[in-house]
């Protein structure tokens, strides 16, 4: 009987074997392994946003959108499909409205009803788009109105929130957004950095593109803010700016880049940016170079392990591992000084024993 056993478990283990290269399949598992693990981390920080109409906002349209109300009330009865093409047509006749619009009050008027459309729907964003809402939208970006240019600018964060073809549409406006992260306005500072944080997110491409355009020391300048939602948003606007395989951050080689990320991660006004902030610094030292050296000397290692001691959430403690490995790939003396503070081992061993699959395998 023992023999017998023997002999089908040879059997069993020559089935599965034969004919297959065994090193072939665990070397494919393991890229698949991998793939996924970095598609869940580019997830963390989306490549792309939109940004939505507030609540209120959204459930409260202007006294002069009569049409509108009653075009949502219908939508709430509709099928998707319904309620998507009724969206793309208020779309299109918005367009038609803000193209016979004479004064900046109707214009306003029409971009807000707008804005309010396109972050709600893509079937929407297309039709504005295949309607020549974009060149409309940028020359609104040159009035002297600030509320108007924030509301056009908003409409194309969203567009370029969508498709490749979209986002395209809204490239040859990326000059005019590049001028306004100096403007007097904040909140159009902030706008104008989403909108080419989205540009950058879609190619290597459009990201050459930004750069030739000097986006890379525009948005760099923005992270002295004191405004955390600026901080955060240019931050965001960075690490889709230097996506991709082969990376280009020598434009990030400043001595005043570093610890101005490192003040952010630890300062308390700052708490809001600090996932974007700890993302960015994981991208500008995952190639190594002279980037490591100069965070360690700014006391990066201390602030990062802080964050590891103190909270266990993933959004914010995968970047801070990954800011770890590429430290201890650089050097021995590196190395040294994460393993010389006593709150890196305690953190480390307490991520270990979590249940999540991405802190083990970073």
């Amino acid at each position: 009987q023992q023999y017998m056993e023997e002999q089908v478990a040879s059997h069993r283990a020559n089935v599965r074997t034969e004919g297959v290269d065994v090193g072939a399949l665990l070397s494919k598992r393991r890229t698949s392994a991998n793939e996924v693990r970095r598609a869940r981390r580019e997830q963390l920080v989306s490549a792309k946003r939109l940004r939505p109409m507030p609540a209120a906002a959204a459930a409260a349209p202007p006294p002069a959108e009569a049409g509108a109300t009653a075009m949502i009330e219908d939508m709430e009865a509709a099928v998707p499909s319904d309620v998507d093409e009724a969206a793309a047509s208020k779309a299109k006749e918005l367009v038609a409205q803000l193209r016979n619009a004479r004064s900046h009050p109707a214009a306003l008027t029409v971009v807000d009803s707008l804005c309010r459309i396109l972050s709600q729907c893509d079937t929407a964003r297309t039709r504005a788009v295949e309607c020549g809402a974009v060149p409309l939208l940028s020359d609104l970006l040159t009035t002297a109105d600030p509320e108007l240019q924030f509301k056009a600018c908003w409409c194309l964060t969203n567009i370029a929130a969508d498709s490749h073809t979209n986002a395209e549409a809204v490239l040859p406006v990326a000059p005019t957004l590049i001028a306004l992260l100096s403007c007097s306005s904040p909140d159009l500072q902030e706008q104008a950095a989403w909108t080419l944080g989205n540009i950058a997110a879609d190619s290597v491409q459009f990201r050459d593109v930004l750069r030739a355009n000097g986006a890379g020391p525009g948005l760099i300048a923005l992270l002295n803010s004191k405004t955390a939602s600026i901080v955060k948003t240019a931050a965001f606007a960075l690490i889709n700016l230097v996506r991709g395989p082969n990376p280009r951050v020598g434009e990030f080689y400043s001595d005043a880049v570093p610890p101005l990320l490192v003040r952010h991660l630890t300062s308390p006004e700052s708490s809001d940016a600090s996932i974007e902030v700890a993302w960015l610094i994981s991208y500008l030292t995952a190639s190594g170079g002279k980037f490591v050296p100069r965070f360690v000397e700014c006391g990066c290692v201390p602030a990062i392990v802080a964050i590891l001691s103190q909270t266990t959430a993933l959004e914010l403690t995968l970047p801070s591992l990954r800011v770890l490995g590429n430290f201890v790939c650089q050097s021995d003396a590196i190395t040294d000084v994460i393993v010389g503070d006593h709150r890196t081992m305690p953190a480390l061993k307490s991520l270990l024993n979590s249940s999540s699959r991405c802190h083990l395998s970073s």
